[in-house]
């Protein structure tokens, strides 16, 4: 499953599409300390746990980039998404993966979502891009949260 298709989709049937960035805390300073072995473990462990939060079909879990994921949530509203991003939280910190660097001393994750009604005049590059901008908010407040922003207002129900 791929943005481009779920979000064709849900501009087709009218429903809320929400993308959430995550991005694992202080990773560098993880491989840094732990090595490259440990930090692929540790990637693989983060990867399952936000796998087992978005478990409805259309949900898809992908690597984007180094320590960064991203997760698609078809027909999935701002209080929905935010629902499964407090669980993904939890989730990592059930994890339980030290992490010496971290002032949490545990690996945790930041969380950038962004919720639209998907259509044809909206632009999906700058659906990702306030995803992003969510995530940026999220690491500049102190990490291990979510931030998040409602594209239009149709979807904050």
């Amino acid at each position: 499953v791929n943005l481009v298709t779920t979000w064709a989709q849900a501009a087709r049937t009218k429903v809320p599409l929400s993308l959430m960035m995550v991005d694992v805390d202080f990773f560098k300073k993880f491989n840094d300390t732990y090595g490259h072995q440990a930090g692929d473990a540790c990637l693989r462990q983060v990867a399952s746990a936000l796998d087992s939060c978005a478990r409805r079909a259309g949900d898809s879990v992908t690597r984007y980039g180094g320590e960064e994921f991203a997760v698609v949530l078809f027909h999935t509203s701002l209080n929905e998404a935010r629902n499964i991003g407090e669980e993904m939280l939890r989730a990592i910190q059930k994890l339980n993966i030290r992490h010496e660097q971290s002032p949490h001393e545990s690996v945790t994750i930041s969380i950038g979502i962004a919720t639209i009604m998907p259509s044809v005049e909206d632009d999906m590059h700058q659906f990702i891009e306030e995803a992003d901008k969510c995530l940026y908010r999220a690491k500049q407040n102190g990490r291990n949260r979510a931030e998040w922003r409602v594209i239009n207002q149709a979807c904050s129900e």
